[in-house]
């Protein structure tokens, strides 16, 4: 995110608004290929975890790294928790557990 920085520092030499960026990770079994015919094809993905990863993404504040608690749980490095809440998404019954990662 560190990136950001440069960004908004030209946007602010031209009196631009400042961008924040957020970012929600989420893991899980999803369908992904080339969907359509000979003349026009897609690569797209499908999927419950997908749904769930952009509603995940929406949760992010700008300058934040948003993760499901089931991939927080199989992360393989040592990661600090800011802050840890549940919340509704669209589409879940039950609140979700995230995680704010450094």
């Amino acid at each position: 995110m560190t990136g950001m920085h440069s960004v908004n520092d030209i946007l602010a030499s031209e009196d631009l608004p400042q961008l924040g960026v957020g970012i929600g990770l989420n893991a899980g079994e999803v369908v992904v290929g080339n969907i359509g015919s000979d003349k026009r094809t897609k690569y797209g993905i499908v999927g419950a975890e997908v749904n769930l990863t952009q509603r995940v993404q929406s949760k992010a504040q700008a300058g934040e790294i948003i993760v499901t608690a089931p991939l927080y749980q199989n992360l393989d490095c040592e990661a600090q928790i800011i802050r840890h809440f549940n919340t509704q998404v669209k589409g879940i019954t039950d609140p979700v557990q995230l995680y704010s990662l450094s």
